[in-house]
């Protein structure tokens, strides 16, 4: 459903040859105090008008996240107990990057849930949000995990509708806005598993934005899987699919069977 950033997630940066003067110490900053909580914590002070890239790789598997030359990030540690490496990236042309810098961390102790319970530059809210506001309204009366899912789930696949216009015109790089999808109430399929994952997480629920594909769509999609802590069990969740079918006045089911479905990116 947005095929156009398939670029952004999949494909790995072309990287030129490594920058001849590194970004000095006090350029950029990892703090690894919560790596064995799943996030590493980024403080970015860089001159530059050029854009800029955090890499985080572990093994062969890579996520490449865009970042301001002024920014305070939290990165997800989402490939389990490890050696990472975290690189700054600076554009020089076109797709090329070059390394500014690199850092290692180690993590350990992580749990599967915890580098997906927090904000960072896919999931991107702030405690002030409006979504922040909504998730606590709807689940001010749930007692369970399970009841704020199902209120959440409830809201956006009820709600929202499927901006067509986007998904035609959507440009490699995007990130959704989530309070300006949540008032608008339309969004693609990314913007649908970024309100969720956002307002899941604000009320204390870990959940995944997933990438990749799904039995029933043909183009790339995103969806979410969520966290239940009381039964220790990952639940999936498609409420772009679902709000169609609701809409056509078709019954859906919100737990979805994980087997439908090809992640090739969790964020």
């Amino acid at each position: 459903m947005f095929k156009k950033l398939l670029s952004m997630i999949v494909a790995a940066a072309v990287l030129a040859a490594p920058a001849a003067s590194f970004a000095a110490p006090s350029d950029w900053t990892v703090n690894s105090a919560k790596a064995t909580d799943g996030v590493v914590e980024l403080k970015i002070n860089v001159n530059t008008t050029a854009k800029l890239k955090v890499l985080v790789q572990k093994g062969d598997t890579k996520y490449y996240y865009d970042v301001q030359s002024l920014a305070d990030e939290s990165i997800p540690l989402q490939m389990g107990d490890g050696t990472y490496t975290i690189a700054l990236l600076k554009n020089v042309s076109g797709t090329s990057y070059t390394r500014l810098d690199a850092k290692t961390v180690e993590a350990k102790g992580i749990q599967s849930f915890e580098p997906y319970m927090t904000a960072n530059p896919i999931v991107d809210f702030a405690a002030d949000d409006n979504v922040v506001a909504l998730a606590k309204k709807l689940t001010l009366t749930s007692k369970t995990d399970e009841e704020k899912v199902k209120a959440i789930y409830n809201y956006v696949a009820k709600n929202f509708k499927y901006d067509y216009n986007r998904a035609k015109t959507v440009q490699s790089g995007y990130v959704p806005d989530v309070d300006a999808v949540l008032a608008a109430n339309a969004g693609i399929c990314y913007d649908y598993s970024a309100v969720m994952a956002a307002m899941l997480r604000s009320v204390g629920v870990p959940a995944k934005v997933n990438m990749g594909y799904s039995k029933h769509i043909a183009e790339y999609h995103a969806w979410n899987e969520v966290y239940i802590k009381a039964a220790d069990k990952w639940i999936t969740l498609d409420t772009t699919f679902d709000s169609a079918y609701l809409k056509a006045g078709k019954s859906v089911s919100m737990i979805k069977n994980a087997a439908d479905f090809t992640t090739l990116k969790s964020y």
